[in-house]
């Protein structure tokens, strides 16, 4: 299981608790730990996106300085 998958796994857990804690299934303490597991996914998720490739337009080389 890659980072990407692991993300998404916590952020999905974290979703599913929250909705838990709005329906009473779960504790609103335990809510607020869903919606700390989803963050975690969150940012992980966004933390491990590939880097963009840049394109000609972007190259720093093909610009000139005035």
């Amino acid at each position: 299981m890659d980072r990407q998958q692991i993300a998404w796994w916590l952020w999905a857990i974290g979703t599913v608790i929250i909705v838990m804690s709005w329906f009473g299934g779960v504790s609103a303490v335990v809510g607020w730990c869903g919606f700390g597991i989803a963050l975690v996914g969150s940012v992980l998720s966004w933390g491990v996106r590939p880097p963009r490739k840049s394109s000609s337009k972007d190259d720093d080389s093909s610009r000139r300085e005035l």
